[in-house]
């Protein structure tokens, strides 16, 4: 114990008087450069350990992920498969369902069907119902070949009166 007291205060006195000399200088540098080293490879074994300790749980998290999307991918050709069947036969019933769906059959304008497709007009939507509105045209696999969209002023509020020509998708 003691030693070690004595050893810093001669460092320190070691390093003062040689450290104008140009041996001294090197001797210095020399040191800080081992302890830099040093600390460098201590601080890329430990992180080291702490990356290998990750590669267990993110193996087990890649065949999760692998394994829920083959499962998707089994159940998604069954499901268009369906979802085609059931639309490409009738797109004016995909149409008038996905009005029933959003509740916006007293606003229904007219709904016709002709060789161009399905006809729609609506009045008195809010934003937030066109876009309803079109993401269930969307999932009912039944694309807006042509759209017209007016804003109305009704009582102070901003209306929409929508019109579509629809098309089923293939």
């Amino acid at each position: 114990m003691d030693r070690w007291k004595d050893f810093l205060p001669r460092l320190g006195q070691w390093i003062s008087e040689n450290r104008a000399t140009q041996e001294g200088r090197r001797i210095l540098a020399l040191v800080i450069l081992v302890f830099l080293a040093w600390g460098s490879a201590l601080f890329l074994h430990f992180n080291a350990r702490e990356t290998e300790s990750r590669i267990p749980l993110q193996a087990a998290r890649f065949a999760s992920l692998a394994e829920t999307a083959q499962a998707y991918r089994a159940a998604l050709p069954s499901r268009k498969q369906a979802e085609s069947r059931t639309n490409a036969a009738d797109p004016l019933a995909a149409a008038s369902e996905t009005i029933d769906r959003l509740r916006v059959k007293d606003r229904l304008k007219s709904l016709s069907s002709s060789t161009r497709g399905v006809s729609l007009e609506l009045e008195g939507l809010g934003p937030e119902e066109t876009l309803s509105l079109v993401r269930e045209l969307k999932k009912a696999r039944l694309s807006v070949t042509s759209a017209e969209i007016r804003a109305l002023p009704v009582g102070g509020k901003r209306s929409l009166s929508v019109s579509l020509l629809l098309g089923g998708q293939p």
